[in-house]
């Protein structure tokens, strides 16, 4: 395979999904093979609990690279381990070329509008999740109707958290460009792709003070503003969780899985919003990660993490790797940029 080749299979990669479009990843090329090295330290500090939002976000990269090489006639083959540096070592064979997702890599974005409020048809969700079977130890969970606003009420609780809790608030606005040229050169949200227009944009920076998201809080105000977002995630056709074990191997899987369900989504011209916040900070106190939390937020976190795997019906020993909400939407107010692909060409 030559150079071009190899390049425009690490680009596709390299626009897949991330937290904070951090982008946690390099490569470096051997001759015909790709090595994908993780890089948790660029992923978000308080919610990476075991660096399962790294491997996520690897984990939509490998779909990506398996959908691009498909398209050019290879199949991309894949040795992953999540006790290594590099995560997964990649070299491609022969194979019978499948354009099906390919074309929809680039307009695949999340959306955080409302969305109309449907119900899918069984055709639709078969296509949706018709290749669960190829992502190993992964399931995937829904909730339609009724159903949807008690689990979209638990989703929602990351806003008062990020308004309660200081480590939080300072990851949240840390994590926030103001302007779209930034985009370019960190990472981060840029803030019109959260749907901050006019009068909520000023109350977004005006949030950004500690001290003031404290006062807003105690009038209610953050109360009310998560209500309006319990709206939002409940305008959906439907919630979806993908279950996993409690094996971070599992999580790349997920990532995988979670990307096909959204290049499909876009095919069928419906959008995405994630949702991870929730489910990530229940494991951290689950695991015994609870220094950046109160009491009182332990048990809350702890609570929330029961409701939601009630909501899915997780079975025992499971876990909810990752959560979204999906339905037909108006276009973003904005997408992400994507930063170029740090590579390394080996002359061997």
């Amino acid at each position: 395979m030559n150079k071009e080749l190899l390049q425009k299979i690490i680009e596709a990669g390299n626009i897949a999904p991330s937290g904070g479009n951090s982008q946690p990843w390099k490569f470096h090329v051997r001759g015909d093979e790709i090595d994908v090295i993780a890089l948790p330290e660029k992923d978000h500090a308080v919610l990476n609990v075991k660096n399962r939002g790294t491997y996520i976000a690897n984990g939509a990269l490998l779909e990506n690279i398996s959908i691009m090489a498909k398209s050019l006639g290879y199949r991309a083959n894949f040795q992953i381990s999540t006790d290594e540096e590099v995560l997964a070592k990649v070299s491609f064979s022969d194979s019978v070329k499948d354009n099906e997702l390919a074309p929809y890599l680039e307009s695949r974005h999340s959306n955080r509008k409302p969305y109309i409020k449907e119900t899918l048809s069984k055709e639709q969700k078969e296509y949706l999740f018709a290749r669960e079977e190829d992502y190993e130890n992964c399931t995937i969970a829904i909730v339609e109707g009724e159903s949807i606003e008690p689990a979209a009420k638990i989703l929602s609780y990351d806003i008062s958290l990020n308004m309660q809790n200081k480590c939080l608030h300072k990851m949240l606005f840390e994590e926030v460009l103001w302007k779209e040229e930034d985009q370019k050169d960190k990472p981060g949200l840029y803030v019109k792709t959260m749907e901050t227009e006019p009068p909520k944009s000023y109350m977004f920076r005006l949030l950004k003070n500690w001290n003031v998201a404290k006062f807003f809080t105690k009038i209610g105000l953050i109360e009310k503003i998560q209500s309006e977002n319990t709206k939002t995630t409940s305008s959906a056709a439907l919630i979806g969780a993908i279950i996993v074990s409690d094996n971070n191997q599992d999580f790349v899987s997920a990532g995988r899985f979670l990307e096909n369900i959204w290049l499909r989504a876009t095919k069928l011209g419906l959008s995405m919003h994630l949702s991870a916040a929730v489910s990530f900070l229940g494991q951290q106190v689950e695991a015994g990660e609870e220094s950046c939390f109160s009491k009182t937020e332990v048990d809350l976190l702890k609570k929330l993490n029961v409701q939601l795997k009630s909501s899915f019906k997780v079975p025992e020993g499971k876990l909810i790797s990752i959560a979204f909400r999906l339905g037909r939407g108006e276009d973003p107010l904005a997408t992400s940029y994507k930063r170029s692909p740090e590579i390394e060409w080996s002359k061997s």
